[in-house]
């Protein structure tokens, strides 16, 4: 019996106490202190820049002027859409050079017979390839932020690696790429792409007269 009572006067205390107040996890000033805004800040603007040139129309006009590269034998085209991906990715994140660049070489691929791949994989490649600039990819903007490295540390080892590591992915397109991808042809859903739905034909006139005529 005492012990029960003992019990009963403890619930009872902890019932006028309340509940009991305990500390939050983190608190803002040292969110506000820990996380990185800068790099945030780069990789949401990234985004903010893909969104942008698909609404304003800025995609379409790039893609009226890459007509042109029709006219070129695609090793010329691999190697001047690499070079526009490697040079856009160095001021743009990755994700945004890419998300503006893939739907309009796809079709640039599409409308010259060739793989889609063949022209697509390369501009993957060479938008991750970026190691000039601090904005190119989550990687730079960590490592600028520590403040041990500036922009002129990166920029001239960061364009040699650029130029080394696209020549190696453009030898591998054409070599081993050919033969793992069959890049040599285009496939038969992308040559599906280009060509327009059939319509359904007119009804004949003598079965549109006896359907007025009922």
């Amino acid at each position: 019996a005492g012990q029960a009572g003992d019990g009963a006067e403890l619930e009872a205390g902890s019932a006028r106490a309340g509940p009991v107040e305990t500390g939050s996890l983190v608190s803002w000033p040292e969110i506000e202190a820990r996380v990185p805004w800068g790099v945030l800040l780069l990789l949401g603007g990234g985004f903010a820049l893909a969104d942008a040139c698909r609404v304003s129309g800025l995609s379409d006009l790039l893609s009226e002027h890459l007509d042109p590269l029709a006219s070129l034998p695609p090793p010329l085209v691999v190697l001047a859409l690499m070079a526009l991906a490697s040079l856009a990715t160095a001021f743009a994140s990755n994700v945004a050079t890419a998300s503006i660049l893939l739907p309009v070489v796809g079709a640039l691929a599409v409308s010259q017979g060739c793989h889609p791949l063949l022209y697509m994989a390369p501009v993957v490649l060479a938008v991750s390839l970026a190691f000039s600039l601090p904005v190119s990819t989550p990687p730079n903007a960590l490592a600028f932020a520590s403040g041990r490295l500036s922009v002129r540390d990166m920029a001239p080892l960061g364009a040699l690696l650029n130029v080394a590591c696209c020549a190696v992915v453009f030898l591998f397109l054409f070599t081993t790429g050919e033969v793992i991808f069959g890049l040599g042809s285009q496939p038969a859903w992308a040559a599906g792409i280009r060509e327009p739905p059939p319509h359904a034909p007119p009804p004949p006139h003598n079965a549109s007269h006896n359907a007025s005529a009922g």
